[in-house]
């Protein structure tokens, strides 16, 4: 028997963000998109559709051995024409800025045909959802991150 094929992303984006705190903006980031009160849409040509969001935490030795948290993020859509998906988002130094990386898996619905599609023009659009998570998670990173800031600088006047 053969193993159903799978689709695969690979994702990066800069956060303005430090390191040190941006696993707790992230986790809060992706608390309030699980609650929907930030919904994620997902964008499949002219469909968009919620996305039901869940996250969790998870050890990840991925870099020479050490041992780093990453967010094991996984989302459903409640229509058979999208795939569901998971993932993990690491996070990792880059200066004075954060790296979110996103590797993740899904299984194109529709069988062959879904194969096939996923294999012409499928899989673009999970690499722009992908992109466009991220895009939103660096965001609210970054937002964060100049809101802490502003706060500070408040009370020091």
């Amino acid at each position: 028997m053969n193993k159903p094929y799978t689709g695969s992303i690979h994702a990066e984006r800069l956060a303005n963000c430090p390191y040190s705190i941006a696993q707790e903006y992230a986790e809060e980031y992706l608390r309030e998109a699980e609650s929907g009160s930030d919904a994620l849409v997902v964008y499949a040509g002219p469909i968009g559709k919620r996305v039901a969001v869940r996250f969790g935490r998870q050890t990840d030795t991925t870099d020479d051995g050490r041992v780093h948290e990453a967010i094991d993020l996984r989302w459903s859509v409640t229509t058979p024409l999208l795939p569901q998906f998971r993932g993990i988002l690491r996070l990792r130094i880059a200066g004075t800025q954060t790296r979110l990386i996103l590797d993740g898996r899904y299984e194109p619905p529709g069988g062959m045909f879904g194969t096939l599609f996923d294999r012409v023009i499928g899989n673009r659009i999970a690499a722009s959802t992908a992109n466009t998570l991220l895009d939103r998670i660096a965001r609210a990173l970054t937002s964060r991150e100049v809101a802490w800031r502003q706060r500070v600088n408040a009370s020091m006047r």
